[in-house]
């Protein structure tokens, strides 16, 4: 009986006894590759912001008074990561129903993971803008649509400004090709409009914007 026990759980049983010096360096390394990874991954940190600048009224009295318009939105976004990235203002889109924006964050966040095999991430970037509604409206001449822009770490993404006015005639566009969208406004419901940036390495953020059929007629 104790000639079991001490078979069964003495120190001879457990494989740290037979480790050697190659077994102990394999694992130090996986560790390291396991913690480089997850460190990258972490440190990716990309914010966007969205402001939108009212139409402004002059009174005769020198009083400036807010309107009901929106004049412009402003996007501003910041690289809060410890490497330097580049970025791209691609355009926006209607969001979908949740099912399908769930798998398309699903696909982004695949596509940003750097542990993932290139030929996955490829194929999750084509399935990703494959199935992403309607076409993405681009504004021409405002953020260099063919070009990525280079930011350092802890630094400003170039703002980019764009005329209220331009982004609900291509939303007016879009509604004419997405019946849930549409009918969302007719019932009263509001819709979200994302405003698209793309990293270098594909991987796509987004900032969103409300609007009803009110907003949509008063800022025509």
């Amino acid at each position: 009986m104790y000639n079991f026990i001490f078979t069964t759980f003495g120190y001879s049983w457990w494989p740290i006894s037979h480790w050697s010096p190659e077994w102990v360096g394999a694992i130090g390394t996986i560790v390291t590759i396991y913690y480089t990874i997850r460190y990258y991954n972490k440190d990716r940190k990309v914010r966007f912001l969205l402001m939108l600048t009212p139409d402004y009224s002059t009174k005769q009295d020198g009083i400036i008074v807010e309107g009901n318009k929106i004049q412009t939105i402003r996007l501003d976004g910041f690289n809060d990561s410890l490497t330097p990235a580049m970025f791209m203002y691609v355009g926006y889109y209607l969001r979908p129903n949740l099912m399908l924006d769930f798998i398309i964050m699903r696909l982004n966040v695949f596509v940003e993971n750097v542990s993932m095999p290139e030929r996955i991430r490829d194929w999750c970037i084509k399935l990703r803008d494959k199935i992403t509604p309607g076409s993405i409206q681009e504004v021409k001449d405002i953020f260099s649509t063919d070009k990525y822009i280079t930011v350092k770490s802890f630094e400003r993404i170039p703002t980019v400004e764009i005329s209220f006015r331009d982004i609900i005639g291509g939303v007016n566009s879009l509604l004419k090709i997405d019946n849930r969208n549409r009918k969302r406004l007719l019932k009263g419901k509001k819709v979200k409009i994302e405003f698209v940036f793309q990293k270098h390495d594909g991987t796509k953020y987004r900032t969103a914007l409300m609007v009803d059929k009110e907003c949509l007629e008063r800022n025509k």
